[in-house]
Order: structure tokens, then sequence, then C-alpha cells
């Protein structure tokens, strides 16, 4: 099946890449031009640009733009993991546990409510 689903992806990729290469020669051949006008008083228009100019700088601009996005959204992820990690160092110090030592060395010791380690319950089991 592995096999089935990359022979797929690769024929469809040889037909876009196909189809892409038919295609070069209108987007070098065609200009645009760029204007603005405002209820026909001012007009502004451009030089006519490669129409392959103007899809490669809408890419950059739109990769620009989520890169912003997507910056804003990291720097909040980054300042609550270093709130965690605060809080988690004073939850090892009010514990008394040692910095150096990895959380997965206590995983093994049961805790209570409490804050340390609970007690062997000196209770029988119920048979």
């Amino acid at each position: 099946m592995k096999g089935l689903k990359f022979t797929f992806w690769i024929i469809v990729l040889l037909i876009l890449l196909s189809m892409a290469w038919q295609n070069i020669p209108p987007l070098l051949d065609t200009d645009i031009t760029l204007g603005y006008e405002i209820w026909k008083v001012g007009a502004w228009r451009s030089e006519p640009i490669p129409l392959y100019a103007v899809i490669i700088i809408c890419f950059l601009a739109g990769l620009c733009l989520m890169w912003v996005i997507d910056l804003s959204t990291r720097m909040r992820l980054r300042r609550q993991v270093r709130a965690l990690e605060k809080e988690l160092a004073g939850l090892r110090a009010q514990g008394g546990y040692d910095d150096s030592t990895s959380l997965d060395s206590y995983a093994d010791e049961p805790f209570d409510e409490g804050n340390g380690p609970a007690e062997q319950d000196a209770t029988p089991p119920k048979q």
C-alpha cells in the first residue's frame, strides 16, 4: 500500500510539473499594468510588470505576513513556557527536590495529597 501511494504521488507530481512546464511561455510573455483610480478624478498606472514577477512578489508577501503572524504566536508560547518553568522551579524548591535531577527519576515514588512521598499503609488488604 505504501508503494502504491508513493507511485500515485510521483505520477501527480510529474503531471503538475509537465503542466507548469507547458505554461511557462505565457508567463514570460504576459505583462500586466497595475492601476488605481478614484472616481475618475485621479488615476495611477504602473509600468508593465511581467506576470511571473507579480506572482513571486505576492508569494513572498504572503510568506512574510504568515511569518509575522507566527512570530506573535511563538512569542506568546515562549512566555507561557518561561512562566511554567518558573512555576516548576518553585514547586521543586518547595518539595525539596534538586534542580539537576530530572522528574523521571521521581516517577516510581507514590505521592499522597501532601507534599512528600506517601507512607506505606500498615493495614492488611481485605480478602
